[in-house]
């Protein structure tokens, strides 16, 4: 969560210069946003996945068990939802718009088959050693 704050600090920071400059210097701070979010964005999932694994150490396990056929990108987002945290934090830690991470979050209710049902993630993760698939 430090490095998010971290990084939404930052960001807000120099987008706020860039208002107030000409084109020319608002495409390099604009840059410089772009590769401070992808230079830490590796750390930023090193850091959490050590962490979460530290908390929660077969839930990886079972999502792969039940679920082979999850992305990469999937299995982030489940430990982001398993965390509790909302779609406006995984956008500020990922650098994706909120639009792309409820489509993600659709997408992700579908292939678990919660999709236009009652069940939220907390209770489907909660739940994920005993179910059936």
């Amino acid at each position: 969560m430090h490095l998010m704050q971290q990084n939404e600090l930052i960001n807000e920071e120099l987008l706020q210069i860039d208002t107030s400059l000409d084109n020319a210097n608002k495409k390099k701070i604009r840059s410089i946003v772009y590769n401070l979010q992808n230079a830490n964005q590796g750390e930023v999932w090193k850091e959490l996945e050590y962490r979460f694994e530290q908390v929660h150490a077969d839930f990886f396990d079972k999502l792969h068990q039940q679920f082979p056929s999850l992305t990469p990108n999937e299995k982030k987002l489940c430990a982001y939802l398993k965390l509790n945290l909302s779609t406006k934090d995984i956008s500020n830690i990922t650098h994706q718009s909120m639009k792309s991470i409820q489509i993600a979050r659709y997408r992700l209710r579908k292939k678990f088959e919660i999709n236009n049902t009652d069940i939220d993630f907390q209770t489907f993760f909660d739940n994920i050693s005993y179910s059936k698939k």
